[in-house]
C-alpha cells in the first residue's frame, strides 16, 4: 500500500482485545505474542515492552543495554544455568557455576568499597587488601604474608583487649603468648607483665 515517501498505515487486529499488528511511521508494532521460527535480521533498534522468550542459543553482535534486572534460572532450584563473562585476555573470565553454587573469577578483582563474604573465599594468586581492610573469622595462609611499607597488621583476640599487632618495625602482643619451636629475634625485646615464663 502507498508508495515510497508516501506510505499509509496498515493494521491487523487479533482475536483478543488489544492484540494487533501495526505498520506506522516506518515502525512495525506488535501488540501480542510474536513467534519466529527462522532467522531474524535487524538493522535498527528493537524495543520490547514485555517479556522476551528465546528457545535456543542466541548470539548478539554489538552492545546490549538492560534497563531492568537480569535473571537466569529460578530461585526454587527448578531451573539453574551457568553464566560466563569473558575478559580481553585469554583465560580471563567470571563464571557463575550453577551446579557448584560458586562464583569463579579468573583474573583480577578490584573492589572499591566494602566487600562482605559469608563463607569460604579461596584465592589462588595474589590477594591485595587496601587501607582499613577487616576480616572477621578464620584466615588460613598457605604462603607468605607481605605487607606494604607503613602498613599495620592487627589481629584481635577473643578476650577483651588482647591483640597482636605488627607495624612500624615492631611486633606487639597484648595477652598470653605461647610459642612452640625455635624463636630468633633480631632487635630489642620489651616485656611488660607480672610473670614471665620461658621454657627452653
Amino acid at each position: 500500500t502507498g508508495s515510497g515517501g508516501a506510505g499509509v498505515d496498515v493494521e491487523f487486529f487479533g482475536a483478543s482485545a488489544g492484540s494487533a499488528l501495526l505498520w506506522s511511521s516506518d515502525t512495525l508494532e506488535v501488540a501480542g505474542a510474536l513467534t519466529v521460527s527462522a532467522n531474524v535480521s535487524l538493522s535498527s533498534d528493537l524495543a520490547i515492552d514485555g517479556s522476551l522468550s528465546v528457545a535456543g542459543p542466541t548470539a548478539l553482535a554489538g552492545p546490549v543495554q538492560l534497563d531492568a534486572a537480569l535473571t537466569a534460572g529460578a530461585d526454587d532450584g527448578s531451573a539453574f544455568f551457568d553464566v560466563t563473562f569473558f575478559g580481553g585476555a585469554a583465560g580471563s573470565h567470571v563464571k557463575w557455576d550453577a551446579n557448584e553454587n560458586t562464583l569463579d573469577l579468573s583474573g583480577t578483582l578490584q573492589v572499591q568499597g566494602d566487600a562482605a563474604v559469608s563463607g569460604t573465599a579461596d584465592v589462588t594468586g595474589l590477594l591485595s587488601l587496601g587501607a582499613g581492610a577487616a576480616v572477621t573469622g578464620s584466615v588460613s595462609l598457605d604462603g607468605d604474608l607481605t605487607m606494604s611499607a607503613g602498613s599495620t597488621f592487627l589481629v584481635q583476640g577473643s578476650a577483651g583487649g588482647s591483640l597482636l599487632q605488627f607495624g612500624g618495625d615492631a611486633l606487639s602482643v597484648v595477652g598470653p603468648a605461647t610459642l612452640t619451636g625455635d624463636v630468633a629475634i633480631l632487635g630489642d625485646v620489651a616485656v611488660t607483665a607480672a610473670d614471665v615464663s620461658v621454657t627452653a
